[in-house]
């Protein structure tokens, strides 16, 4: 047996074991051959999921333990479609990454030579796409709507790998490497590029027991950060690198979007690093604010966690089948279609909103003695509980973009990202009735220092949605007669 801790001072890693490939591209590297072994579909759905229960013990408890039991349901997770399509490409983007940084290939490691001395030299801006090891993006972006369960998937996929894994010797080799699968970091709340920076180095000393973030946290320039993250990632056999709540960032001012995707891409283009950004439809206006940078960050794709739209949807079905099989009442949900529907309206679709309303409606069956969810205790305990995003559940269903533009984490896909930059909200908001005859809207448009619509092009949206409102007519509606949005 080896000791871990004679080779790195690492308490967290695992001794590597080698697989055998069937892939060509995969045998004969170490850092593949040492990964679990890829699931079939049926596998990874058992993998995933995690179906919360009491017992019969359990359930004949007093209604205060059964209340505090409630929170089970909170550790439920279903898998679905996305699900499993988004854990596919995360196995693919770690392997392809790595199949271009075999360390026993004599030609890979030739490729290396000009961007580790460039690294070394903490020269970052000698690096770019031409000296690029990898002739494929190793890029995926996530993106959704607050609540559907982005960062949690990502987490239950990554849980299914080792964070350190300790290298020793392969086939009979020498080969005392750490290989670091992954690093998961949430963006710092300020979205600058440096807190980014110090944050990952944090991470790095966490897991791999160094101490670059004490050297480097009150001196360092950002310009000295960068080269040094690449030079750690190199050197830890980095896999993959995913930021969380990219639309901090989206945020930020002076700069720090440019600075933030063009320190991704660096790492994408120099060493392989598969990068993995995650974050709400707010973040998409920076991913696609350069057709350089998204061109990059979609190599593999989007994956995009919207709305589940009907209660229809197999999707739906699928997960309440799942949520209301949970309860901690004594009487089980008898109308569960009912139940269903009702957790939809109150919800639309979002599926943390519903599996916390759920909660709250067990909770508050047992306190009232009735033990049992009804359709009308959903929607009563909605009223009362769920105040706070209850005007965003509300725009939603109406379809009122308007008031969804209030609501930006949870604007759908399809909308925001054709028109986040055309549209603002006081083009959509209906004026007042005083300002509806065109002299006065004139002067509105002066003092304001707003464009005068007759300036404008006839396929500009502001024309657009102008007239629609000086006509009374709704400025979703005309947005949808135009063509230029769909219905949700």
């Amino acid at each position: 047996m080896i000791d871990k801790n004679s080779i790195y001072p690492i308490t967290n890693g695992v001794i590597a074991e080698y697989k055998n490939q069937q892939i060509p591209e995969y045998k004969g590297n170490p850092l593949i051959e040492s990964l679990p072994n890829m699931m079939e579909r049926d596998e990874l759905i058992r993998s995933l999921g995690n179906y919360p229960s009491l017992s019969d013990e359990e359930l004949s408890m007093s209604r205060l333990v059964r209340i505090h039991l409630v929170d089970r349901i909170y550790g439920l997770f279903q898998p679905l479609p996305i699900h499993i399509e988004l854990e596919e490409r995360i196995s693919k983007m770690i392997r392809q990454g790595y199949v271009w940084r075999n360390p026993f290939s004599k030609e890979i490691v030739e490729k290396y030579y000009e961007v580790y001395e460039a690294l070394e030299r903490k020269d970052i801006t000698k690096i770019s796409e031409k000296h690029s090891v990898i002739p494929t993006v190793n890029s995926l972006s996530v993106i959704g709507v607050s609540g559907m369960g982005k960062s949690i998937s990502i987490g239950k996929i990554l849980n299914a790998y080792p964070q350190v894994i300790i290298h020793s010797e392969y086939k009979g080799v020498d080969y005392s490497q750490y290989q670091l699968v992954y690093l998961l970091v949430n963006a710092p709340h300020d979205g600058s590029i440096k807190g980014l920076c110090l944050d990952i180095i944090s991470k790095f000393d966490q897991y791999l027991g160094t101490d670059y973030y004490r050297k480097v946290a009150n001196y360092a320039a950002v310009n000295s950060l960068l080269p040094l993250i690449c030079q750690i990632s190199k050197r830890a056999n980095l896999g993959a690198m995913i930021i969380d709540e990219i639309q901090v960032i989206s945020k930020a001012k002076s700069g720090g979007k440019d600075s933030f995707l063009n320190f991704f891409l660096t790492l994408v283009n120099s060493i392989g690093v598969s990068v993995i950004l995650i974050g709400t439809s707010e973040a998409m206006s920076m991913l696609r604010a350069h057709f350089r940078q998204s061109r990059r960050f979609t190599g593999k794709g989007e994956i995009i966690f919207n709305r589940i739209e009907s209660h229809e949807h197999n999707e739906w079905v699928l997960f309440t089948k799942s949520l209301l099989r949970f309860r901690a009442t004594q009487i089980g949900v008898g109308d569960i279609n009912g139940v269903s529907k009702a957790l939809y309206h109150e919800s639309q679709g979002i599926l943390d909103i519903a599996v916390k309303l759920y909660a709250m409606s067990q909770t508050e069956a047992i306190k009232n003695g009735s033990e049992r969810v009804t359709p009308e205790l959903v929607s009563s305990v909605a009223r009362t509980n769920l105040v706070t995003v209850r005007p965003a559940i509300e725009a939603i269903r109406s379809n009122d973009i308007g008031a969804l533009l209030d609501f930006e984490d949870i604007m759908p896909i399809n909308y925001s990202s054709k028109n986040e930059s055309a549209v603002n909200k006081q083009d959509i908001k209906k004026p007042k009735d005083n300002a509806i005859d065109k002299g006065k809207q004139n002067n509105a448009r002066k003092a304001n220092n707003k464009i005068d619509l007759d300036e404008l092009e006839e396929d500009d949206l502001r024309l657009i949605v102008g007239k629609g409102i000086s006509n009374e007519i709704k400025s979703y509606n005309i947005l949808v007669r135009s063509g230029i949005v769909k219905k949700i």
